[in-house]
């Protein structure tokens, strides 16, 4: 039973969370069988360490049914009915996390319950937590179009036209929910057909971009329209205004997201920081260190008190790239213990072997690679790669060369690689090997051999279109030749 879907659902519970189940099962409203009680009791004392020998056949029925054995068509029967209870617990979760909801189904009730006094007051009650509400996203919108639907239902069945106030309200509330996830849909599918094969035209996009131009004063006041309008137009016109004004909108609407929507917001804003990047804006490198440090501020990075290894490494590649190494090293040594435990070590090791080598300290860079363990290729690639860089600058030619061959043999081995990759980590190699060579030389050969020598590589790297630390390699050839 280990496999069981009940078990699968229950591992991902927090102790507090298991023990709401439990208190929901025993709920006599939700259940009132003694079987499912008992068993939801006993994995509670397992909970989260579910072995194999603990929850098989045998364990269930001494434990749950102080049985000897239990048929397994009825032991499937009984996870199936906790499982169905799990399902029920986790809706009724997420309906009380969500107070708008729960009004407007509280209101629809009363009404059809024809309980008038109650909907009268109950209806004004519900109208101020809307306005009061922090959060007010597109679903924010919506649920003001639903709150205002069950009103109007309401006073439609008892002819009360002209108390009717929310009418227009409603038909408002419904047209900025529109609009506002009608541009959040085309920006993520102006994301995706970046790197997937779509075929998709965003239907009435056109007439929304024109009618929020045609009143933006209006809708400026409509947090989620008006940052998706920013990102839409960012997107699509690659103008870097809309990416300041997204920016800027950001820093006064931010409260109104939930924490996932503001980390995707503050996504479009990253990527396009790297697209700008890429196209050879430098000074979007520093917007990118900038919208890092919102996120961590605002502790967007963070799931469950940790942060990813992955955000780790790009902040500290980004702080080493604009030079802020003192900003760099005090977050390394500060969110070391943030990481997860598992790859914690690995994680900070790595990155601060990057800081050591991009400070010039590259017999420290050697020792820390030495103890970084390979288990993710990503970590492999990145420490062969630096360990490659780091020779260079050390002037350790035989090491170089050895490294180099071993990093080559590595990359023919590997199969899961993309041929892209694998031909950008190929030139680094063999770019690096080049260059050396060149450096081993100037003592044989005249400066203006050395200087063509080292143009010809020059124009040789400008002219692939894979390599990796390609602005580094490209710096150390051009030192040559100056």
């Amino acid at each position: 039973m280990e496999s069981s879907l009940l078990i699968v659902a229950l591992k991902s519970l927090s102790t507090k969370e298991m023990s709401s189940f439990k208190h929901f099962v025993d709920s006599p409203y939700f259940c009132r069988n003694k079987d499912q009680k008992n068993l939801v009791a006993y994995l509670q004392k397992l909970h989260p360490r579910f072995t194999a020998e603990k929850v098989d056949r045998k364990m269930i029925a001494k434990n749950v049914m102080a049985s000897a054995s239990i048929p397994r068509k009825r032991l499937d029967l009984l996870f199936s009915r906790t499982y169905a209870l799990f399902k029920q617990f986790s809706a009724v979760e997420a309906f009380q996390e969500d107070p708008l909801r729960e009004s407007i189904f509280m209101l629809k009730s009363l009404h059809d319950r024809e309980l008038r006094s109650l909907f009268d007051r109950e209806q004004v009650r519900a109208l101020n937590a809307y306005e009061k509400y922090e959060i007010k996203d597109a679903a924010y919108y919506m649920a003001g179009y639903e709150l205002g639907h069950e009103i109007e239902n309401y006073h439609m069945h008892y002819s009360r036209l002209q108390e009717s106030k929310n009418f227009l309200s409603k038909i408002g509330h419904l047209d900025h929910f529109y609009f506002a996830q009608k541009l959040k849909d085309a920006c993520e599918m102006s994301i995706r057909k970046r790197v997937l094969d779509l075929e998709y035209e965003s239907i009435l996009i056109d007439a929304v971009i024109a009618e929020i131009e045609a009143n933006l004063e209006r809708y400026n006041t409509i947090s989620p329209i008006l940052l998706y309008y920013y990102v839409y137009k960012m997107l699509s016109t690659e103008d870097p205004s809309f990416y300041y004004l997204l920016i800027e909108s950001l820093d006064k609407h931010q409260s109104e997201f939930q924490k996932e929507e503001q980390l995707h917001l503050y996504s479009f804003a990253k990527n396009f920081c790297v697209q700008q990047v890429n196209l050879g804006r430098e000074e979007f490198l520093s917007n990118l260190f900038e919208v890092y440090k919102r996120e961590l501020k605002n502790n967007l990075l963070f799931a469950d008190g940790q942060l990813s290894e992955w955000h780790y490494k790009n902040i500290v590649t980004v702080g080493i790239r604009l030079e802020e190494f003192d900003w760099t090293y005090h977050f390394l040594e500060e969110h070391k213990d943030r990481l997860p435990a598992a790859i914690a070590e690995n994680a900070y090791r790595f990155n601060l072997a990057n800081y050591h080598h991009a400070v010039g300290e590259y017999d420290k860079t050697l020792m820390l690679l030495q103890d970084v363990e390979f288990t993710d290729v990503r970590y492999s690639l990145g420490a062969k790669a630096l360990l490659l860089r780091n020779f260079y600058e050390s002037g350790d030619f035989e090491p170089l060369l050895s490294s180099s061959e071993a990093f080559r043999n590595y990359l023919r081995r590997n199969k899961l690689l993309s041929g892209e990759r694998k031909e950008g980590y190929l030139n680094l190699i063999r770019f690096t090997v080049k260059a050396a060579k060149i450096n081993n030389q100037m003592a044989f050969l005249s400066a203006s051999e050395i200087q063509k020598q080292a143009q010809k590589l020059h124009e040789e790297i400008r002219s692939e279109k894979a390599v990796f630390n390609a602005k580094w390699i490209l710096a150390k050839v051009k030192e040559i030749i100056e």
